[in-house]
């Protein structure tokens, strides 16, 4: 009768210790899912603030670049309507001199016209080439600036999703480990149910 109520106090202690470690187990389990449900979320925040904030400088960057092409633009425009207006008013006092001259002068004021209109071609050929080099180059700087941002936007992408794939290994691991513990401990059930059984049968 004593040996009959020691392995009862035996097999209710080991179903009680079960019972403890599954509750630990479970919430164990809870507590890594929360944890890890709060650092997939202050990711998620911090990858939305940064796309957000890259969105931002990209839309900035674009909006600079447009209002310094249009700046620049409008100097231009403004340097060529200076530069017609000055060449017309020459133009008309030159006309006005030819006019008043023409008669004695005629073949020498022809000469000096075509030797004029060369040298003006020449001059503004010599001005529109160096506009077109200048614009160039502003626009290779501008390329080279583009893809250099996007170099360090595309390592910023690279670095969050190495995180999440640290992350990603991390919450495996995890699972495999609650689950084998739920595994060894409803072996552990059985073995005491299969005990119990044992011990009433010898009873």
């Amino acid at each position: 009768m004593e040996r009959d109520t020691v392995v009862k106090e035996v097999v209710e202690a080991l179903k009680i210790f079960s019972r403890d470690i599954r509750t630990q187990i479970d919430e164990m389990g809870s507590q890594l899912r929360a944890e890890i449900q709060d650092t997939a979320n202050q990711l998620r925040a911090e990858i939305q603030e940064t796309t957000n904030q890259l969105r931002t400088e990209i839309q900035e960057t674009a909006n600079q670049l447009r209002a310094e092409m249009q700046e620049t633009a409008n100097q231009l425009r403004a340097e060529m309507q200076e530069t017609a207006n000055q060449l017309r008013a020459e133009m008309q006092e030159t006309a006005n001199q030819l006019r008043a001259e023409m008669q004695e002068t005629a073949n020498q004021l022809r000469a000096e016209m075509q030797e004029t209109a060369n040298q003006l071609r020449a001059e503004m050929q010599e001005t529109a080439n160096q506009l077109r080099a200048e614009m160039q180059e502003t626009a290779n700087q501008l390329r080279a600036e583009m893809q250099q941002f996007r170099a360090e936007v595309n390592e910023r992408f690279d670095r969050l999703e190495q995180k999440f794939a640290g992350l990603r290994v991390e919450l495996t691991e995890t699972q495999e480990t609650v689950h084998f513990l739920a595994s060894k401990t409803i072996q552990h059930e059985k073995k005491l149910h299969h005990l119990a059984k044992q011990l009433e049968s010898i009873r």
